[in-house]
C-alpha cells in the first residue's frame, strides 16, 4: 500500500464553537475529509458529529494534573467518551504518554488508532503496531503548527519540499492557529492573556491574527486545497486510513 499521503488532523483545545466552524467550513466547501480530536463538548462539537460524511471524531485526552477532563485516566477516557462514543482514534494533549496509559485506552476503552507520537519532518513513515496486548496502531504525526511556530525559520508553505517527503504525512493543526493564521505564538499568547479562547470570536482575533504572510492558516488552506484536487484515494480520515492499512497486511 502506497502512503505518500497527507491526512489533516485538529486538536479542538477547547476552541469556540465559532473558531471550529470557521475550520469546518473550509473543509466542508471543498469536501475534504479530516479527523478532529475532541476536548469538550459543545454546540459546535456536535455539529461536527453531523458530518460524519467527513469528520471522524477521536479523543484529545489531557492527562496533565488538573485537567478538566477528570481526576483519573479513566476518568479523563470516560468523560470523552461519554461526549464522542465509539471513538477509535486518540491524540494526548501534550503528547503525554506511557505504555500503562496506551494500554488503559487501547485494552479497556476501545481506542484503535494513536497519534501521540511526533516526527518532524521525517521521511518514510509508515504506521506501527504496537499489542498491549490489544493491537494499538501508532501513526507518527509529521507536522504540527505550533511545533512549527518554535523553529529558527518557520515555514507555512507546501512550496517547501519538506512538505513532500516520501512517506505518510500526518499534519496537526488547531483551529486557533487556523483562525490567527498564526506564524509565531506570540499573537496567541496575547490572546489568552486578554480573552477565553473557549468564548473567542472571529471579530474578537482581528486585533492578533496576522495580515498578511504564510501561517498556520494559509498552509492550512493550500493543504485542503492539495487533497481535494487529489480525489478520492488522498481524502481519508485516521481510521480510513488504519483499515486501508490493515488490509494491504492482512488482505
Amino acid at each position: 500500500m502506497a502512503l505518500n499521503r497527507h491526512l489533516i488532523t485538529l486538536d479542538v483545545d477547547w476552541a469556540s464553537d465559532e473558531i471550529i466552524g470557521h475550520c469546518a467550513r473550509i473543509l466542508i466547501e471543498r469536501g475534504v475529509k479530516a479527523t478532529w480530536l475532541i476536548t469538550h463538548d459543545s454546540p459546535g462539537v456536535r455539529e461536527l458529529c453531523a458530518r460524519r460524511d467527513l469528520f471522524e471524531l477521536g479523543i484529545h485526552p489531557n492527562f496533565l494534573p488538573g485537567s478538566t477532563q477528570g481526576d483519573t485516566p479513566e476518568a479523563v477516557i470516560e468523560h470523552l467518551l461519554a461526549i464522542v462514543p465509539g471513538a477509535r482514534t486518540a491524540r494526548t494533549h501534550h503528547l503525554v504518554q506511557s505504555t500503562g496509559l496506551l494500554r488503559t485506552i487501547c485494552e479497556r476503552y476501545g481506542i484503535e488508532n494513536d497519534l501521540s507520537l511526533l516526527l518532524p519532518d521525517t521521511p518514510g513513515i509508515v504506521p506501527h503496531e504496537l499489542w498491549l496486548p490489544a493491537r494499538l496502531l501508532r501513526f507518527p504525526t509529521f507536522w504540527e503548527d505550533d511545533e512549527e511556530m518554535l523553529r529558527p525559520c518557520p515555514s507555512f508553505s507546501l512550496s517547501d519540499p519538506r512538505y513532500h517527503v516520501p512517506g505518510l504525512k500526518i499534519f496537526g493543526f488547531h483551529p486557533i492557529h487556523v483562525a490567527l493564521n498564526s506564524s509565531s505564538v506570540e499573537p496567541y499568547q496575547r490572546l489568552k492573556s486578554e480573552h477565553a479562547v473557549s468564548k473567542v470570536s472571529l471579530a474578537d482575533l482581528r486585533a492578533y491574527a496576522a495580515a498578511a504572510g504564510p501561517g498556520a492558516g494559509t498552509l492550512f488552506r493550500e493543504l485542503v486545497e492539495l487533497i481535494a484536487l487529489d480525489g478520492a484515494r488522498g481524502n481519508l480520515t485516521v481510521s480510513e486510513l488504519a483499515a486501508e492499512w490493515l488490509l494491504s497486511r492482512f488482505p
